[in-house]
């Protein structure tokens, strides 16, 4: 039978995702991001999925031959989460398993629909790694700015609602994200243009998410942001991961330019809810 773990249990999924290198299943287990956990027993997990906060795609964590949970969460998911995913707007579910064991659990799991896949890598980088490089900004009313209280409460933003939801994308509070996130953004004309911060955290390791303004693009602003940021966690002794998609080429060829060495690839699956 499926349990769904209140908050004050998901330390009882510690030892699940210990041995991934997946950042946000142990953000999420930890406490320091908003998420739900589903497990095959509450007292003692084999396996668990965790569908993240920011409704980003469910990651499947512990034993990929646990039989039982994988037959349970599949019927799990057809007629519990489904409906509650599509009330939250979601039209595909995102399968993720954070150990290679879980892609062949998942295609199988998942074999009646219409499965298509995609890589994403993760890196990671040091201090001894970092490519600094001085870019300078763009002529005009360009400037790097970090992400504060102030700035959060700024309601002359013009894209101010955009600057907040984004945050809240991954925290489930402004106060939760200042505490234990941050972030700089490049504003231009009052506005945000490209913003770099913490979606995940989990003990000295920042996971960034970065986006730019679809107009912005092709000006290097991201890197500009993400040097900023990056260079702002060193500072403060804290390393940072970046996960993109293999087919995301300007992503990569941002991580690859600031010094991010890839740690590992993934698999992950989507089908129509």
């Amino acid at each position: 039978m499926i349990v769904e773990l209140e908050p004050d249990q998901f330390y009882k999924c510690t030892d699940l995702v210990n041995c991934t290198m997946m950042l946000e299943s142990k953000a999420i287990v930890a406490g320091n991001n908003p998420g739900r956990i589903f497990v095959d027993h509450a007292d003692t997990p084999k396996s668990a999925l965790i569908w993240q906060g920011n409704l980003d795609g469910f990651l499947f964590v512990g034993d990929a031959s646990n039989s039982s949970f994988n037959r349970g969460i599949k019927v799990y998911m057809d007629e519990v989460i489904r409906e509650e995913a599509l009330k939250l707007g979601l039209k595909w579910a995102e399968c993720i398993g954070t150990h290679p064991s879980w892609n062949t659990a998942i295609e199988q799991m998942f074999a009646d629909r219409e499965l298509s896949s995609w890589i994403s890598y993760v890196r990671s980088l040091m201090l001894p790694d970092y490519k600094h490089e001085a870019i300078q900004l763009p002529d005009g009313e360009y400037e790097i700015v970090q992400v504060s209280k102030e700035l959060l409460q700024n309601k002359s933003i013009l894209n101010h609602s955009f600057l907040e939801s984004r945050v809240l994308d991954y925290w489930e509070s402004t106060e939760r994200f200042l505490q234990d996130g941050g972030g700089f953004c490049v504003m231009h004309n009052h506005s945000v243009a490209s913003l770099c911060i913490t979606g995940f955290r989990y003990r000295h390791i920042h996971a960034l998410g970065i986006v730019t303004i679809d107009q912005y693009r092709g000006r290097k602003l991201a890197q500009i942001a993400v040097r900023a940021y990056v260079e702002h966690l060193f500072s403060r002794g804290q390393s940072m991961c970046w996960d993109c998609t293999a087919s995301n080429k300007p992503s990569n060829a941002i991580a690859e330019r600031i010094g991010f060495q890839r740690e590992m690839s993934y698999r992950g699956y989507r089908y129509k809810l």
